[in-house]
């Protein structure tokens, strides 16, 4: 499938949608005179607004546009010109409650339409939880979906295992530090000023590579799963349809899922299934990435979500 040529009329509307705690702002994207049979709800890529990282819900958005598919671009609590404001920072504090009110105005809306969550990175995260409880989702496309608590450089999520590390995480993380000692850096005081130049981020990177050396030394443990994982298992035990898309240089997020997930396979013709964006990064960030993802997003709507 080729992005559209021929443009149709969209209409682009301004909306405020009642959450949970207050106002969610969106901007509701309706193809015209087309029957809506199919409604893509955007969820943030952490905090940044409904554009996403380099316009790129922008640019999926009309490009769905022009193929027929409803779109709503929706800021949630906290982020955007959204009015509820949240207190939380960390990586998982998007709340499904303010999901499900989304889903809830696009039925009233498209009452007849799948309806499509998709996110990026922490949105496809949130969208696995509303959708795990909430039987109106048809599909769920997930963008460089993070499958445990993302990077050290984050507050920790209250909603998920402190202590728990991917085996490719414990393994990179040990490859830098075996590289870094026979360099010879920490010999080096112009290295330590460079990488921290006002003393931060020190001790987290320390306490991170402490609890990679003990797991790699112990056995592991009994493994927690957390908020995410369970809704994760939860949704794809419903059967219901999920396209996961990874870019090929994003290596930690494609290993973990692999592992995690090794029932999903690479085949695009079955409804639970993944792909690798060719030199794509974790936000697609170049135009030949960004072209390819969103050539396979609707592809796949097309030969999943069409009668």
């Amino acid at each position: 499938m080729t992005l559209s040529q021929d443009k149709i009329s969209v209409v682009n509307t301004p909306v405020n949608i009642d959450g949970p705690d207050g106002e969610l702002f969106a901007i509701c994207q309706e193809p015209q005179n087309i029957a809506i049979t199919n409604c893509i709800i955007m969820l943030n890529s952490g905090m940044l607004n409904r554009s996403g990282p380099q316009r790129l819900y922008w640019t999926f958005a009309r490009e769905a546009c022009n193929s027929g598919v409803a779109v709503i671009r929706v800021d949630l609590a906290g982020t955007g010109d959204s009015k509820t404001e949240i207190n939380e920072t960390h990586f998982d504090n998007h709340r499904k409650e303010d999901v499900n009110s989304v889903i809830d105005y696009a039925l009233k809306k498209w009452p007849d339409s799948n309806i499509i969550l998709q996110g990026l990175c922490a949105g496809s995260r949130v969208a696995f939880k509303a959708a795990a409880e909430n039987d109106s989702v048809t599909a769920i496309l997930a963008w460089s979906n993070e499958i445990y608590t993302a990077s050290q450089n984050m507050p920790q999520s209250p909603h998920e295992p402190e202590d728990r590390l991917s085996e490719y995480e414990v393994n990179d993380t040990l490859q830098r530090l075996f590289k870094f000692i026979i360099s010879f850096k920490f010999l080096k005081p112009s290295w330590w000023r460079n990488q921290y130049p006002d003393g931060k981020g020190f001790f987290n990177e320390l306490k991170h590579t402490l609890k990679c050396t003990i797991k790699a030394i112990l056995p592991e443990g009994k493994h927690q799963s957390g908020d995410f994982l369970v809704a994760a298992d939860n949704y794809l035990n419903s059967k219901r349809k999920v396209l996961f898309l990874f870019g090929e240089n994003d290596e930690r997020a494609l290993n973990e899922f692999e592992s995690r997930f090794p029932q999903i396979t690479k085949n695009s013709k079955l409804a639970q299934s993944y792909d690798v964006i060719g030199n794509g990064t974790h936000t697609f960030s170049t135009i030949t990435s960004t072209k390819e993802l969103t050539e396979k997003s609707l592809a796949w709507i097309k030969m999943h979500l069409y009668p």
